[in-house]
């Protein structure tokens, strides 16, 4: 990573990613089923007494910008975007970790930690909750990014070694950065998993324990069904999250597809994705 690269993405992290979040139609403080409080920002589009569900967990460290891009770019879509604004048990967000110097080491750091994953479905649950008081949207999708997709992935109720059972409360999954086998899941772990997946990676997206192919393994595992395998030319693990080069390149791709996944899911059949330079798309 050279050190023009790190001083541009400084920038953006301690100038946008606030300004991204306050673009948000509110923040919110709901009551978990343990008792404890889960932050949303909502994102409403207008004109629409009852909007279909997109909930966004972002990575670690994410919360005040990252997937903000999929939120607005939803809203705009016609979707009611919920982002959840997770309380990590390490508070220090990707600015906090550019300033401390530990980025580098941190940057593709994941928690295995059993409990920040059960926050993290706790979150989800007071999301659809609160969601579902305001009226029963059509359908619902859950949308992560790292361990944002791997919450996803335990949502939609793969195997795992934490010990926890998602509900599977969606009618379909968003996964950018999705994890392979590891510590978190063994082989197979998905291969039960039949409602709609979407996994997006990039060629520059290293895992923890190796390079962006381990990022693949998920949907090697996945049974036939409407399960979509989206590798993007150049695209970085932050890239994914929302965090560009100036220009938004790789979020110009990751949109329009995650908006056609998104359109099937509403209209209840399983569309063809967008052909577009620099993604290769794969069905299984």
């Amino acid at each position: 990573m050279s050190g023009k690269w790190l001083r541009s993405l400084m920038l953006l992290l301690l100038c946008g990613g606030v300004a991204m979040l306050a673009r948000g139609q509110g923040v919110l403080s709901v009551r978990r089923p343990d008792g404890r409080q889960a932050r949303l920002a909502v994102y409403a589009p207008s004109g629409q007494a009852c909007a279909p569900l997109a909930v966004l967990s972002p990575g670690s460290g994410d919360d005040r910008g990252g997937l903000t891009y999929l939120a607005t770019a939803l809203q705009r879509h016609g979707w009611r975007a919920v982002m959840l604004l997770h309380r990590e048990r390490d508070p220090e967000s990707l600015r906090d970790r550019l300033r401390n110097g530990r980025f580098r080491h941190d940057l593709f750091s994941l928690s295995t930690t059993p409990d920040d994953y059960r926050d993290r479905l706790d979150d989800v649950a007071a999301a659809l909750a609160w969601a579902r008081a305001q009226c029963r949207a059509p359908v619902a999708v859950l949308i992560g990014h790292a361990m944002g997709a791997v919450t996803a992935m335990l949502e939609a109720g793969a195997e795992n070694r934490l010990g926890l059972q998602g509900r599977d409360r969606f009618d379909a999954y968003v996964a950018l950065s999705p994890e392979g086998r590891g510590p978190i899941f063994p082989a197979d772990a998905w291969h039960h998993l039949s409602k709609p997946l979407l996994l997006l990676t990039g060629t520059l997206d290293d895992a923890p324990n190796g390079s962006w192919r381990v990022r693949t393994q998920a949907f090697a595992d996945l049974p036939a069904g409407c399960h979509w395998l989206g590798v993007i030319d150049h695209a970085t693990h932050m890239n994914l999250a929302g965090f560009g080069y100036g220009n938004g390149a790789i979020e110009k791709i990751i949109v329009p597809t995650v908006e056609a996944f998104v359109d099937g899911i509403r209209a209840h059949r399983c569309e063809a994705l967008p052909n577009q330079p620099g993604l290769r798309l794969t069905r299984q």
